[in-house]
């Protein structure tokens, strides 16, 4: 049974759309002094996740594909009011969950070489953000600082 690349392309549009680093740049976590270079990773992985979903949305609408970009998960209501340091650990078991749906897309794209290809590119660039987020909580709060 093969997979229908522009299923598995909105699959990933919403998975990086709907993150919880995106619906975060909505809700603007809880910040004190020392946040500011976890204020800029998370920057950083929202303004990716929206070039990504711009790249991803544009080569589905030239397919005539685009279904959605789908909602956020209810779940990440449970995140208001809490501080961003506190939600490093979220956002890292969330990016581990993200970068499994990612490569799992990856592979399902092996039969349409501009789907992949963008997926494989939106892989390394999460695993990236991964290795990002978990340098933050090694450090304490005030190093994060600049």
């Amino acid at each position: 049974m093969t997979t229908d690349p522009n299923a598995t392309l909105n699959r990933l549009l919403v998975t990086l759309h709907r993150s919880l680093p995106m619906y975060l740049a909505d809700a603007a976590p809880w910040t004190h002094h020392g946040d500011e270079r976890a204020r800029k990773v998370l920057g950083h992985i929202v303004a990716d996740h929206r070039m990504y979903s711009g790249r991803i949305a544009e080569l589905l609408l030239s397919r005539r594909r685009l279904v959605g970009f789908g909602d956020y998960p209810m779940i990440f209501t449970d995140t208001h009011d809490l501080s961003l340091d506190y939600l490093i650990g979220e956002l890292i078991f969330y990016q581990k969950q993200d970068i499994a749906a990612i490569q799992d897309g990856a592979l399902a794209l092996q039969n349409d070489p501009a789907g992949r290809t963008l997926a494989e590119e939106v892989l390394g660039n999460a695993r990236g953000h991964l290795e990002s987020l978990e340098e933050l909580r090694k450090q304490p709060a005030l190093a994060n600082a600049e």
